[in-house]
């Protein structure tokens, strides 16, 4: 899958080396221009991008894009920054269900205390 985002100049780089590719991914709002490009230097079949990118898609290209056998979908793609000690909070779950109090488990898996109230405090 082809990914575009950037300036509009890395995203043509990126159109040119992934030619073949039927797929691609929009984190990035197209312009009519971007997307004729697009279309015209690629094997693109199905164009994958956020909702809010989704709303702001130029309107005459949907009908177009369908016309010649381009599928538009709505990829579900996690917004805001990336989650930094994802796998603590079952391990921070076990080890108080074994009797340890939050200092012990932070100093433990070496995370803020904070963060060890943050996981033992949240309703999953």
């Amino acid at each position: 899958m082809m990914v575009l985002k950037g300036t509009r100049e890395q995203m043509l780089a990126e159109i040119r080396k992934n030619s073949g590719e039927e797929e691609a991914l929009l984190l990035a709002k197209p312009s009519n221009s971007l997307l004729a490009f697009l279309l015209n230097h690629s094997k693109v079949k199905k164009i994958k991008c956020s909702k809010g990118i989704l709303r702001t898609f130029p309107k005459k290209s949907v009908p177009a894009l369908a016309k010649i056998g381009v599928k538009l979908e709505q990829a579900e793609l996690k917004n805001g920054r990336p989650f930094l000690h994802s796998g603590i909070a079952g391990k921070i779950k076990q080890m108080r269900s074994k009797g340890l109090q939050a200092k012990e488990i932070a100093k433990d898996l070496r995370v803020p205390l904070r963060t060890v109230y943050w996981h033992l405090n949240r309703k999953n």
